[in-house]
């Protein structure tokens, strides 16, 4: 009978996982998951590899080795494993242990969105949108995207959102630009709640609500998007959706200032011009 040390790739697999998710108790030890996987991908086994690839790439277990982990992907990949496929065709793409190389990324990373991983899905569709690897192709990557929007990935969801909006590989459609940027400015992604609160704004696919698109803003703006902070700046300073908030609209075109936001750098320096170091407390004069 074969054992975990003996041979048993499948039973070194399972106790790898059991170290590296926890036992029963919650312990973890990754270091003994990566020796169980080392022996079971020893023998061949494509999860093994593959999530050894994973854990070498983050150094997790042991020292980080982008080398080796890009030759245990390739591994697992060249038996058809997807997760193998996707992070190989990502390493390739940002040339991670080894050379970059854009064509043979897309061509690993259109193996897995055969199999329908949604990551492979959005990278290749990614890939497509911007011609690397490979000629542009706006109705491909729009067709990738879709499929990895419906996999519920953030940044296919964001890209495809624009892409509707632009009417980029198929017609514009404002009402479906909306609605997807709504589902990935509702999951904290600050390029979607700038845009989605820009449609708010302009009644782009749906009504006007400077309330929420002023909402949307200011979520952005917490995570630092530069033009986000600009717009927010604008609004506190115009009194839309919501009350003139001089000081914070001072404070919303020095953040996007620093950023090197040229707009906010001139509205601040206005603001600086007219009012010397004191926030105005009240609406500029007609001249």
């Amino acid at each position: 009978m074969a054992t975990a040390g003996g041979g048993d790739g499948d039973l070194q697999v399972k106790l790898g996982h059991v170290f590296y998710f926890g036992d029963k108790n919650g312990i973890k030890n990754h270091a003994q998951a990566r020796r169980y996987y080392q022996l079971a991908a020893g023998q061949g086994n494509a999860e093994a590899q593959a999530t050894l690839g994973q854990m070498l790439s983050r150094g997790e277990g042991g020292p980080r080795d982008l080398v080796e982990a890009r030759r245990m992907n390739a591994l697992a990949a060249d038996q058809g494993h997807a997760v193998a496929q996707t992070f190989l065709g990502i390493m390739h793409y940002q040339g991670d242990g080894g050379a970059q190389d854009f064509v043979e990324g897309r061509r690993v990373l259109g193996l897995a969105a055969a199999q329908g991983h949604a990551e492979a899905l959005a990278w290749l569709g990614t890939m497509h949108y911007r011609g690397e690897g490979g000629p542009n192709d706006y109705p491909e990557a729009r067709a990738l995207l879709t499929r990895a929007t419906e996999g519920g990935h953030l940044e296919a969801t964001v890209t495809l959102g624009h892409m509707h909006f632009d009417g980029q590989g198929g017609p514009k459609c404002f009402f479906e630009a909306r609605r997807l940027l709504a589902i990935a400015a509702g999951r904290g992604h600050p390029a979607a709640q700038f845009t989605y609160g820009g449609m708010l704004l302009n009644g782009d696919g749906g009504p006007t609500d400077m309330e929420a698109a002023r909402g949307q803003y200011a979520l952005a703006s917490a995570q630092g998007h530069m033009e986000s902070q600009g717009m927010l700046g604008q609004m506190s300073f115009n009194g839309q959706g919501g009350p003139t908030d001089y000081p914070e609209a001072r404070r919303q075109y020095g953040l996007a200032a620093a950023q090197g936001h040229t707009t906010a750098q001139a509205r601040l320096g206005k603001m600086y011009y007219d009012m010397g170091d004191r926030a105005p407390l009240e609406p500029y004069p007609c001249p």
